[in-house]
């Protein structure tokens, strides 16, 4: 029976199947076991040996279990391997998955965007301009008041327009570079008077290297991180940094207003961090949010350069 079992597994060893040897190994163990206490009993040995006598087929079947046991051990261990290996795959591939859907919705965002802006903006400017000519030219009062009011509603629906296209895909990246966009959007802040925003921009001179999502995430997380101190914060002052390091992006933000908690700053709904949180998220990012002791919130977003999906 033995003899059999050896030649089994010898082809499952042929089949480069390595929990096999352990199967050898244990069978020779309590076959070399046997045949002693058999040579034993038989006289066939000169050697008189009381514990093989009495214990070499039991000695034979301990140490093959043993042997069993480190061969389960290491299967074990095998698999535990290859399940952790199959679960990096898996993410690798959602990772990848994940990044051409991103890539994709960029390049639906920037069709719509260079549409909205160029043809339908233009259009609608157009027809702003031939009813201002109507109105220069014109001579009925009520007329002139209602294609005002008709160029006060195009200028609403170009303004509209222009923003629906900025938010869709910042162009001023695409147009100026992120830097300049980043001064652009602080520009802007300032110029509304409701709050000083000053900023500090360290690197970022080739951004060459970077994808466009990472860069329009950047920037939509900036501008919606802004848009909460704007709208929950009540703050008059606002300090950005956005630091580039040789393995990481930093972006620091810190105001002086009442502190938004770092309570309410981890909840999922309110405050336009849900949408802020997925994006750092996807980038292998860490956020942290604390308040501090002089009054307002400090924000400290982490994201690495070398995220899956790069």
């Amino acid at each position: 029976t033995i003899i059999l079992i050896v030649l089994s597994v010898a082809e499952k060893i042929k089949e480069n199947n390595q929990q096999a040897w352990f199967y050898m190994v244990s069978v020779v163990a309590l076959l070399a076991f046997i045949l002693a206490e058999i040579f034993v009993q038989a006289g066939i040995t000169n050697a008189n040996i009381y514990y093989l006598r009495n214990y070499g087929v039991q000695t034979g079947i301990v140490v093959e279990a043993i042997i069993l046991n480190f061969g389960l051990a290491h299967r074990f261990n095998q698999y535990k391997n290859e399940k952790e290996h199959l679960l990096i795959r898996v993410n690798q591939k959602q990772q990848e998955l994940t990044g051409r859907i991103i890539e994709t919705q960029e390049a639906e965002r920037k069709k719509i965007a260079d549409q909205l802006h160029d043809e339908v903006g233009s259009m609608l400017s157009l027809a702003s301009i031939q009813i201002s000519s109507v109105i220069e030219h014109g001579n009925s009062n009520i007329s002139t008041k209602r294609l005002q009011k008709a160029v006060e509603v195009l200028n609403s629906v170009t303004a509209t327009i222009r923003n629906m296209s900025h938010t869709l895909t910042p162009l001023a990246i695409e147009k100026y570079g992120f830097k300049n966009a980043i001064t652009d959007l602080v520009k802007t802040i300032n110029l509304s008077g409701k709050l000083q925003v000053e900023y500090i921009v360290m690197g970022f001179e080739d951004t060459s290297a970077y994808s466009s999502n990472l860069l329009n995430d950047l920037y939509r997380i900036i501008k919606e991180l802004m848009n909460n101190v704007l709208k929950h914060s009540e703050a008059t002052h606002c300090l950005i940094q956005l630091i580039e390091h040789e393995d990481s992006l930093s972006i620091l933000v810190e105001d002086n207003g009442k502190g938004m908690g770092s309570e309410r700053l981890v909840e999922k709904k309110g405050m336009g961090l849900n949408n802020i949180r997925s994006k750092i998220d996807y980038f292998n990012g860490l956020i942290e949010v604390s308040e501090k002791n002089e009054g307002g919130t400090f924000i400290n977003i982490e994201i690495p350069l070398k995220y899956p999906a790069a």
